[in-house]
């Protein structure tokens, strides 16, 4: 298998014309022939590679952070890998001929269909008003953050939040008035939060946040201090209309796993919590209103008095 070209033409053809590239691996473990598009990329210059140990680029640059995913293309498994500036697909394939076998790895650019996926994910997993996640894009999202905290034992908690009397603004202002209403509140909440906690829209007026490595009277202070928030903030009704007072009803819930992994399925685990979380939150509308239930002592509001 030595000479490619000789018994396999194809093959040959196949080298110089791939799209990006193709590197030839024999049975050995040495490097048969780079095609000429994987040598400008790589900056390579081929005839000083072939014979030479796959191993030895290791110590380049580009290659060497790829040995190992090129290595398990060679597993008939395509392995997708971010270089850089670009996505590649690494995918292997046995070739035989009369002289002996050789691992063909083909090393494609899919940076423009992985753009497209991405586009298309966001498009699913985000609400189109408000631009926070949705109830798909949260589910997802939360199974991977409930995964790293059973796995290393830390806590998470989660916020449910609703708008109270939101009705009365789209029956009394219309529709707009509340659209405008939402994207401030998902705005404001937003702001008021980490860059590692989860905020989605999960219903109409409600949103629901997943605060990782946040105990209960955590997460129970932090719904106390968006209902001030929500409660002191002049909504804008958009066309001249002025602003609208709202309050927000909360409900939390939380939980710290024991380290080692979760012990039920993932799917079972976000529904549980998110069902407490809404039902404390729906325990705040039966105590009034404008109030947190959950994550402590009965439902507050002011600063934490009991109400």
């Amino acid at each position: 298998m030595q000479n490619l070209k000789a018994e396999a033409p194809g093959c040959e053809h196949l080298l110089q014309e791939a799209p990006l590239g193709i590197l030839c691996i024999g049975e050995d473990g040495g490097i048969l022939r780079i095609s000429p598009s994987l040598e400008e990329w790589l900056g390579l210059a081929a005839k000083s590679w072939e014979g030479r140990p796959v191993a030895e680029l290791a110590g380049h640059p580009q290659l060497g952070a790829c040995l190992e995913p090129l290595l398990d293309a060679c597993q008939d498994e395509a392995v997708l890998e971010w270089f850089g500036d670009r996505w590649l697909r690494l995918s292997g394939q046995e070739v035989r001929g009369e002289g002996g076998a050789c691992w063909a790895v083909f090393v494609t650019d899919v940076t423009p269909e992985m753009g497209q996926l991405e586009r298309l994910r966001r498009e699913s997993e985000h609400d189109e008003l408000t631009g926070l996640l949705n109830r798909r894009g949260f589910r997802r999202t939360f199974r991977a953050t409930l995964k790293g905290a059973a796995r290393h034992g830390l806590p998470v908690a989660l916020i449910y939040l609703d708008l109270d009397d939101f009705k009365a603004i789209n029956d009394e202002h219309g529709h707009e008035s509340g659209d405008a209403v939402l994207r401030e509140l998902g705005r404001l909440v937003r702001a008021s939060t980490r860059e590692e906690d989860i905020v989605a829209r999960y219903g109409g007026e409600e949103l629901l946040l997943a605060l990782p490595f946040t105990d209960p009277a955590g997460a129970r202070a932090k719904a106390e201090q968006l209902r001030r928030l929500v409660a002191g903030h002049p909504f804008p009704l958009g066309k001249g209309q002025g602003t609208a007072r709202m309050t927000v009803s909360a409900g939390v819930a939380a939980v710290r796993f024991e380290a080692g992994g979760l012990d039920e399925d993932p799917e079972e685990a976000v529904r549980r919590l998110v069902e407490e979380a809404d039902a404390n939150q729906y325990a705040a509308k039966h105590q009034g209103k404008d109030c947190v239930v959950g994550g402590g002592t009965g439902p507050c509001r002011d600063g934490g008095r009991p109400a």
